[in-house]
């Protein structure tokens, strides 16, 4: 019992002697919104008006065509703008819990499309339609696996926008 203790309580020391200069900065971070809830409206209300992404919905795994409880969930959505000359391609992940039309992933692509960027909204792979259309495990959480599958879809999405001329995208 002893030989447990020793290490929870020298941890502990350490975490809050590190803790209490963090708390420091903290509160001279100066941000100009300190309430959170108004944070966040001011984050949806800022979310670009004229900007219109175009959605469509990609199959990653054409064998889930047929599940039977997620008959047809088995599409995964995207959503893109595309520059009209050849530009560098950017991939966007959706936050968590977020969809591809949700306002972070808008404002990202709104500033990256402003940038000179071609840009590709993706669905998280943390997100229930992404385990059911894309997953390989259909789990989520490990990095290695979740990454691999995201990339495998990426490819995917890739292959779709060279069906258009006007994409040719110089670099990622």
């Amino acid at each position: 019992m002893r030989f447990i203790r020793a290490p929870i309580i020298g941890f502990c020391t350490v975490f809050f002697c590190l803790a209490a200069p963090a708390t420091e900065l903290i509160q001279d971070y100066g941000y100009p919104l300190e309430n959170p809830y108004l944070a966040a409206l001011t984050s949806l209300l800022a979310s670009p008006k004229n900007f219109i992404l175009t959605t469509e919905s990609l199959v990653a795994k054409p064998e889930r065509r047929y599940t039977p409880v997620f008959n047809d969930r088995y599409q995964l959505q995207i959503s893109y703008k595309i520059k009209s000359e050849t530009a560098p391609l950017m991939f966007i992940i959706a936050g968590l819990g977020n969809g591809t039309l949700s306002g972070a992933s808008k404002i990202l692509a709104a500033t990256y499309y402003q940038m000179g960027y071609s840009v590709v909204v993706l669905p998280n792979p943390f997100s229930w339609s992404f385990v059911v259309g894309g997953s390989t495990t259909g789990r989520v959480g490990y990095a290695p696996d979740d990454a691999s599958d995201l990339y495998n879809f990426m490819i995917i999405v890739q292959k779709f926008l060279y069906r258009f001329d006007r994409v040719k995208p110089k670099s990622y």
